[in-house]
């Protein structure tokens, strides 16, 4: 086998990692997973796992990167089509368990915590420019953060039923989402 082969095989073997972690951080959450159950269920021995992930939390990042990669593709098209809330309601069902323990993580854990700020940081840039090409007034900085913090958090209470809880419907709870969008757009 040549180098090149090694490295195709080496990619796509942390690709299968990285895909099985998704998988079981939305399935089980971050704190109810495992190493070895991640390298099982892409088909390789717990070994190779270290091979291509220092623990947990990197192969977590990893996983964080692909989602933060996700979400500002929606976003920034639903900034771009005049808010169509569902996509994003449907994302964050999608990805659901994996922002639970993200929202933890990003507590009590420092690694997660600064590479979230990062990401943030690259959202605040990416809204910023949006809104620009829109031709919208500037925003500042904190009101894009409060923006994003409203938008999480509404997304993901849509998608942890917190609105059923109270006997709202979804279609209602959708609404109250598209209405964020708008004012965010509008101001």
């Amino acid at each position: 086998m040549d180098g090149k082969t090694l490295a195709r095989d080496a990619q796509l073997t942390r690709r299968q990692l990285k895909l099985a972690a998704q998988k079981e951080f939305n399935h089980a959450g971050y704190f109810f997973t495992d190493t070895n159950k991640i390298a099982r269920r892409a088909g390789y021995t717990p070994a190779s796992f270290y091979r291509h992930f220092k623990d947990k939390t990197d192969v977590f990042i990893a996983v964080y990167r692909d989602w933060h990669h996700e979400q500002m593709n929606v976003l920034e098209k639903t900034l771009h089509e005049g808010s169509d809330a569902r996509a994003l309601s449907e994302l964050h069902q999608k990805w659901r368990c994996f922002r639970a323990s993200a929202r933890v993580l990003a507590i009590s854990e420092e690694r997660v915590r600064a590479y979230r700020q990062t990401r943030l940081a690259e959202q605040i840039d990416a809204i910023l420019d949006v809104r620009k090409r829109l031709g919208f007034p500037r925003k500042k900085a904190h009101e894009v953060v409060t923006f994003l913090i409203e938008l999480e958090r509404l997304c993901d209470a849509i998608a942890d039923g917190e609105y059923r809880l109270f006997g709202i419907s979804v279609e209602t709870s959708l609404h109250e989402l598209k209405t964020l969008l708008g004012r965010f757009l509008a101001s």
